[in-house]
Order: structure tokens, then sequence, then C-alpha cells
């Protein structure tokens, strides 16, 4: 009798390694897709603001892709959408250059050439802040990815 409930409790531990060892690789299987939506750390959804002090800021949103070869993408999709003409990336040291056209809260349109650095490069919310000049006007922007794109 003794050696039945030691072989039914061999048997019930057995059990419990093989239900935790499926759910783990099940957990890692449904993570999995989370993670590879990543993509290119540019590739998404960026928002946020520039200007030439804290005072003059201008919205901004980015839509960016990554075609596996080359960045493109537009800025503030709507009826005053531009698209990206220049982005690059340094992998090296994690900055971007971004030159296009902008137009600003007065409605003027600005060639706005950029540098940043990103920040929390592992996060899906991740940020690029930087400098811009168009000519003699300069100021700093800053961008954050948005989790959902």
């Amino acid at each position: 009798m003794k050696n039945i409930v030691m072989k039914s409790t061999i048997m019930k531990s057995i059990a419990m390694k093989r239900a935790i060892t499926t759910f783990a690789f099940l957990l890692g299987l449904a993570s999995a897709p989370a993670f590879s939506q990543q993509a290119y750390p540019l590739s998404g959804t960026w928002q946020g603001d520039w200007g030439v002090n804290d005072k003059d800021r201008n919205f901004l949103t980015l839509v960016m892709d990554w075609d596996g070869k080359a960045v493109s993408g537009s800025a503030n999709p709507g009826p005053d959408s531009t698209q990206i003409e220049h982005m690059t990336l340094n992998s090296a040291n994690w900055t971007v250059a971004i030159d296009m056209p902008l137009k600003d809260a007065k409605g003027q349109t600005v060639q706005f050439k950029g540098e940043g650095a990103i920040a929390d490069l592992g996060s899906q919310t991740r940020s690029i802040s930087g400098t811009w000049s168009d000519g003699a006007r300069k100021g700093t922007f800053t961008l954050t990815r948005q989790s959902g794109g």
C-alpha cells in the first residue's frame, strides 16, 4: 500500500512538472509577437513637439516605416501632412538625422533638419530628443514612440 501511495505522489509530481513546463512554453510563444512587433527601432507612430523655446512649441506626429533598406514616412498625417525627405539611423551610437518640411503654428513652412539621440531603446515607448535648425532658426525637439504603433 505504501508503494502505491509513493508511486501516486511521484506521478503527480511528474504531471505537475510537465504542466508547468508546458505553460511556460506556451507563455513564451504568446509573448513572442509582442517583441517582434517592435521591428526596426524607428518603425511606428511617434508624437512630441518642436520649437525655438519652451513657449513656442509645435505639435509633431511622425509615422515611420522600415522597408529593409530605408526609413520612410510622413509628418503630421492629415491635410497638412508632409513626407519625411531623408532619415538615417546611426546604430553605433543610436542617433538619428531627420530632414523634412514642416508647418509651424503660423502655417509657415520650415525645412526641419534635426539630429537627436534615442533613449530607452529597449522600451516600446522609446524617445528621441535633439536639436533642429532651419537656416538661422534653431531649437529643440522631443518625440516618444506610441506603444500601440
